[in-house]
């Protein structure tokens, strides 16, 4: 693989992964990343419905 090659890579995945942070896709990979409680971890499906759970539970408006 020439050098040019990969720098592109090297771009394309830091694109990647910034496309990734800004819509919330690494919202898990992140969790788990920063979480320091000890036991079992939540299912990606588990975080997500938790997340969404917390996200429409209260009422928000922006007036």
């Amino acid at each position: 693989m020439s050098a040019w090659t990969r720098a592109v890579a090297r771009a394309a995945a830091g694109v990647w992964a910034g496309i990734r942070a800004v819509s919330g896709d690494d919202a898990y990979e992140a969790y788990l990343s920063r979480r320091s409680v000890p036991g079992a971890a939540p299912t990606r499906e588990q975080f997500y419905l938790e997340r969404l759970r917390r996200r429409y539970s209260s009422l928000s408006r922006c007036c």
